[in-house]
């Protein structure tokens, strides 16, 4: 039977996984099982990929804008 990890430990885990290590360096540097830091962590990869495709719609809305300017000027 597993235990309950304290908020505080929790809290490190998820620090750990966003400022970039592996879940594998997690795991070591606080002696838990690599399983534990997937749990705790599975929607962190979701937040990753939608942040990622943000920046890349902005990007590509400003690229367009700009891109239509340059047209816009150019004739």
């Amino acid at each position: 039977m597993s235990r309950r990890l304290p908020k505080e430990t929790i809290e490190d885990i998820r620090k750990g996984v966003l400022s970039g290590k592996s879940k594998y360096q997690v795991a070591k540097e606080l002696r838990i099982c690599e399983t534990t830091i997937y749990r705790q962590t599975k929607d962190i990869y979701h937040i990753t990929i939608n942040f990622y495709c943000q920046i890349f719609c902005l990007f590509y809305v400003y690229h367009s804008k700009l891109t239509l300017n340059l047209k816009i000027f150019i004739h």
